[in-house]
Parts: structure tokens; C-alpha cells; sequence
């Protein structure tokens, strides 16, 4: 059996796209879940932290974030727009 080391470059994020790189599809962070799409957008302009969907990124209306954002809701069975 050849032994195969791996070797991670901490500072390449592993290549993961910077959050500007258009739109965004997010979750709620924490465990977090919402009923309607107005509690999403009242938490999302309040600040409260979403994860995205692709890299599992934090973020919130005070990151840069692009034009678009998407938050998935209701179980994940939903989507609003929240920016």
C-alpha cells in the first residue's frame, strides 16, 4: 500500500469563489427556519447571519454581497429575495 499525503493550503479558502461572484442562494444560519418570506427579509434587514447555500459561508445584509440574494425557507421548500 503507497502512503499519499495531502497538502491544504490554508489561504486558498479552497478555492472557493468570493461572494460577489453573482448570485447568491443562502439558508438560515443556527437552526434557524421562518414561515413566511417576511420574517426572512425582516431577519435579513435586521442582520441576523444566513449561511450560503454553496460554500457554507456566513453572511448578512452588512457583508458584501451582490445584487441578488436568495434565502430558501419554509424547510427549505421556498425562495424569496431578499437583496
Amino acid at each position: 500500500m503507497r502512503n499519499v499525503s495531502i497538502v491544504v493550503n490554508p489561504s486558498s479558502s479552497f478555492n472557493q469563489p468570493p461572494l460577489d461572484a453573482g448570485d447568491v442562494h443562502a439558508v438560515p444560519a443556527y437552526g434557524r427556519d421562518y414561515k413566511s418570506a417576511s420574517a426572512v427579509k425582516a431577519d435579513w434587514l435586521a442582520g441576523k447571519d444566513f449561511r450560503c447555500a454553496v460554500t457554507g459561508r456566513y453572511l448578512s445584509v452588512r457583508d458584501n454581497v451582490p445584487a441578488e440574494v436568495w434565502v430558501r425557507y419554509a424547510k427549505l421548500m421556498k425562495l424569496v429575495r431578499v437583496q
